[in-house]
C-alpha cells in the first residue's frame, strides 16, 4: 500500500463518520418522538378505561367495558411496536450503505 493510497482513505473518513453520526442521531430523534407519543397513547388508553370504569354498573359491566377497549390497544401497541422496528431497520440500512461507499473507495483506490 502506498501513502496516497493510506491518505485518500484517512481523508474520506470524517464524511463516514459525519454520516453515521448524522443516522444515528436521526435514529435516536425517530425512538424519541416514537416513545412520546406511545406515552401519550397509553395516557388517552387509560383515560377511556377510568372513564369505561366509572359507568360500570356491576363488576360484569366493567369487565366487558375493559375488554372491548382491548382491540384498540393491541392496535396501538402493534403500531409502536412496527415503528419502532422500521426505525431499526432504516438505521441498518443506512449504516451498511456507509460501510459499502467506504469500501468501494477503498476500492478504488487500491
Amino acid at each position: 500500500m502506498n501513502t496516497t493510497t493510506l491518505s485518500t482513505r484517512v481523508s474520506r473518513l470524517p464524511t463516514a463518520m459525519a454520516d453515521t453520526a448524522h443516522i444515528l442521531f436521526g435514529a435516536g430523534a425517530d425512538f424519541i418522538w416514537n416513545e412520546a407519543g406511545a406515552v401519550r397513547g397509553w395516557q388517552v388508553d387509560l383515560a377511556e378505561r377510568w372513564s369505561a370504569a366509572r359507568e360500570s354498573h356491576d363488576l360484569f359491566d366493567l369487565i366487558d367495558a375493559q375488554l372491548d377497549l382491548w382491540p384498540e390497544t393491541r392496535i396501538r401497541l402493534r403500531a409502536n411496536q412496527r415503528r419502532r422496528t422500521e426505525t431499526v431497520a432504516r438505521t441498518q440500512r443506512q449504516l451498511s450503505q456507509v460501510g459499502q461507499r467506504l469500501r468501494q473507495l477503498e476500492a478504488v483506490s487500491a
